[in-house]
């Protein structure tokens, strides 16, 4: 072969090899890659110290606290972000489901709230809001920030349909250096009655309670809470294990818009004999209007 052949041929192969990559790329991995990059400020590491005590029968025990993180969700320019109430308050998930043990009561009360960045930046935050039937808690920065907060558009939201691809950001642990995460999920199901909602593929989703959910478009889905109903009896670990009480569900923005709009305004908040506002409770009643 003559050296320009040679050269030609060379030229060929770099340039067929190219092409190759690129229609080999995996663009559902491109589009986990470009949310991360524009949304990960917006995930942060929520810290919570939570009081616990226990009552059985009327006579209460001592109480304890205890010190978590987790994932939450940026979701206005002052800084309010969204996160799962199960995570904030497991005394509410465990008296919500009902355990079949009369008497007995969890009590939870949230006495701290730190907002942890990107650059390990920590701002005093307030509890503001629990909706137990979403399980969702809403906290605020104490004081007006200076500056606006990134924050993930609730408005721009989209509806995946069953079985597409979407993508889950999240913040891992201190074990892992805080850094945050991208995951890919499918919608398994679509629940439409008494509300809408989705269910992901099965896996480690549990353990990304308060995580933004995306379509591959880069819309906003909605934000992974548990769903807990009452168990019907059966024991304590037969219900913990099985998923007729328990699963976690991608809660579309919408509803979370318009629970985070009941909220009340930040002089409210500043009062501390004002209590946190607790969104009633109407789950029983829409599965009533469900069943007719």
């Amino acid at each position: 072969m003559s050296y320009r052949n040679a050269t030609v041929a060379l030229c060929l192969t770099i340039a067929l090899s190219a092409l190759s990559a690129t229609a080999s790329a995996d663009p559902v991995a491109e589009a986990g890659r470009q949310l991360l990059d524009t949304n990960k400020e917006a995930v942060v590491t929520v810290r919570l110290v939570v009081r616990e005590q226990l009552t059985m029968q009327g006579r209460s025990g001592e109480a304890t606290e205890s010190t978590s993180e987790v994932t939450g969700t940026v979701i206005s320019p002052d800084g309010v972000t969204v996160l799962s109430l199960s995570e904030t308050d497991p005394g509410a998930l465990f008296n919500m489901m009902g355990m079949g043990m009369e008497g007995v009561s969890i009590d939870s009360e949230v006495t701290d709230v730190q907002l942890i960045q990107l650059d390990g930046a920590e701002t005093p935050a307030q509890l503001i809001l629990r909706d137990q039937d979403f399980d969702l808690a809403f906290v605020r920065p104490t004081e007006q920030p200076e500056s606006d907060w990134p924050y993930i558009d609730l408005d721009q939201d989209g509806s995946p349909e069953l079985l597409d691809q979407a993508i889950m950001l999240n913040r891992l642990g201190r074990v892992a250096g805080r850094n945050h995460s991208a995951g890919v999920i499918r919608i398994e199901s679509i629940v439409e009655r008494p509300r809408q909602f989705y269910i992901p593929s099965r896996g480690e989703t549990g353990a990304s309670l308060g995580s933004p959910v995306f379509t591959l478009e880069g819309d906003i889905v909605g934000i992974m809470v548990l769903r807990a109903i009452r168990g019907t009896g059966g024991g304590v670990s037969r219900m913990l294990r099985s998923g007729d009480t328990m699963t976690p569900i991608v809660l579309p923005a919408i509803d979370i818009r318009e629970a985070v709009e009941q909220a009340p305004e930040r002089d409210e908040v500043d009062d501390p004999d004002k209590p946190v506002l607790d969104l009633e409770d109407d789950e029983a009643e829409d599965e009533a209007d469900d069943s007719q």
